[in-house]
């Protein structure tokens, strides 16, 4: 995501959504990944999993994974 990762968005401007049933557990904390990837820069292009990508955030698998905390602090909607 380009920019401020506390501002996700898809380009027509429709904050992206969380599927919680889908998650990485990394030292006891969940982490999700968003249902779309953001467009612009990947902060988690190339970096090993478990990586930090920001406060609340690691890298799995070249992607963005939140915790819930995080998420909702980004205002994004989560799919139960």
């Amino acid at each position: 995501m380009a920019g401020n990762q506390d501002e996700a968005t898809e380009p027509e401007g429709k904050k992206p959504t969380v599927d919680t049933s889908v998650f990485v557990n990394f030292k006891g904390t969940e982490f999700f990944p968003l249902n779309t990837a953001g467009s612009g820069e990947n902060p988690c292009s190339g970096k090993t999993n478990g990586t930090s990508c920001g406060h609340g955030c690691i890298c799995y698998g070249g992607q963005c994974h939140y915790t819930l905390l995080k998420l909702q602090e980004m205002g994004i909607t989560l799919d139960q």
